[in-house]
């Protein structure tokens, strides 16, 4: 006879019955629970921690906005920081002495022309550095009354970007008229003066090994 083959199904003969199949039971149920609890709670922890880097990471983009948008303002802070530095520094900011005697020119024609005093006579004259500074100096001459001689001292004296020191100053008179009748009696007096100023010249190029031997005016 031809041999029959059965595909038998799942003994279940063999699975404990009655009370220890019970607690096998409930042990297996249990075991599903706690891990269904624990698969739920890896989820929403990783959940969690998903959203809190999400949050920390949009945080630290916002702060890195806020700080590019402030570039343009310190910018343009650092920039008004230098024009006013410049404009209220007591010494020559040209960059070389040529520029700085330029602007030293500048300076007193200003004041000359708010005076309506002309200059005779204007000469450059280079003198010897003190310490970090070059000195820049320019020697004026000008007829003027007394009065206008007094406000144009007055108005160097009070010009403070850049310090204006004067040095050498000669006053005289006609011929043997003292300046001091030619004041009383409104004759114009002959002035000649040094005036002088500092530029920095720390951020220039390197000093020569010599520098330290400049002497002092």
């Amino acid at each position: 006879m031809p041999q029959t083959h059965n595909n038998a199904a799942p003994n279940l003969s063999h699975l404990p019955t009655g009370q220890r199949g019970r607690l096998y039971a409930l042990i297996l149920a249990g075991l599903a629970v706690l891990l269904c609890v624990w698969t739920v709670q890896t989820l929403i922890s990783t959940f969690e921690n998903t959203q809190e880097s999400i949050t920390t990471q949009k945080e630290l983009l916002a702060r890195t906005q806020r700080l590019i948008s402030t570039i343009p303002h310190l910018e343009n802070s650092a920039q008004q920081a230098r024009l006013h530095m410049a404009q209220t520094s007591p010494l020559l900011t040209a960059p070389s002495d040529d520029l700085a005697l330029a602007q030293l020119q500048e300076t007193v024609h200003t004041l000359t022309d708010a005076l309506n005093l002309p200059l005779t006579s204007q000469e450059p004259l280079t003198l010897p550095r003190k310490d970090h500074f070059q000195t820049i100096a320019l020697r004026v001459a000008f007829t003027a009354s007394w009065p206008a001689t007094i406000q144009f001292l007055s108005s160097l004296q009070q010009t403070h970007s850049p310090h204006l020191l004067t040095e050498d100053l000669q006053i005289s008179a006609a011929a043997g008229i003292m300046p001091d009748d030619a004041a009383a009696h409104g004759q114009p007096v002959d002035v000649s003066l040094l005036i002088v100023a500092l530029r920095s010249i720390r951020s220039a190029s390197a000093l020569s090994p010599h520098s330290s031997n400049s002497q002092n005016w």
